[in-house]
């Protein structure tokens, strides 16, 4: 019943999810190794260069996390309020599927630092903007089976992605992960 119910807004919110779950994963599965290739020139994980790419990308991660952190405390909920969630969700977006497009063209050791700003305000506006949308559109008294499900349209595109990317990765993306951060930030644009 819940399903068939389901307010437009968070049926909207079904479609972005899908898209910007899917993205987050071949962010997360594939940087450390889009790194490599990109600033160390190896695709070989057993390389002294793929250690290196794996503690560069883990600085690029802390950072864009700290990045998150602040956007969430100070940047966000002034824009959202604003501007709406649902514009600023959709900005914080695009900023995240650029700093995607960007990841795999840079080669530089402190370049690969700038996309942490688009990937630290669209982590932060993921985790907290389509919340306040979705509090704002459904019934009070079913907060808590929309909620629940609007987890399983968070968790449903990570199945999805588990499923799909092992036949897109060598079929489709060339078995290259920078081509993995490219579709992610194609995807991240569409959500």
């Amino acid at each position: 019943g819940a399903v068939k119910d389901m307010p437009k807004a968070m049926r909207t919110m079904a479609w972005m999810s899908l898209f910007q779950w899917y993205a987050m994963c071949g962010l997360w599965g594939s940087a450390t190794h889009s790194v490599a290739r990109s600033v160390f020139g190896t695709a070989s994980s057993h390389s002294l260069e793929f250690q290196n790419a794996q503690l560069l990308y883990g600085k690029v991660g802390a950072l864009y996390n700290f990045i998150a952190f602040l956007s969430a405390a100070f940047l966000l909920p002034s824009l959202a309020r604003r501007f709406g969630a649902a514009r600023t969700h959709a900005t914080s977006l695009v900023m995240l599927a650029l700093a995607l497009f960007a990841m795999p063209l840079i080669s530089d050791k402190a370049a690969i630092f700038l996309p942490a700003i688009g990937l630290g305000i669209g982590w932060a506006s993921i985790m907290g903007n389509p919340y306040i949308i979705l509090a704002s559109s459904i019934p009070a008294e079913r907060t808590g089976v929309y909620m629940g499900l609007f987890n399983v349209l968070i968790c449903a595109p990570m199945i999805l992605y588990a499923l799909t990317m092992p036949f897109l990765y060598d079929g489709v993306l060339g078995g290259d992960p920078r081509n993995v951060l490219m579709l992610s930030g194609v995807l991240m644009l569409v959500a």
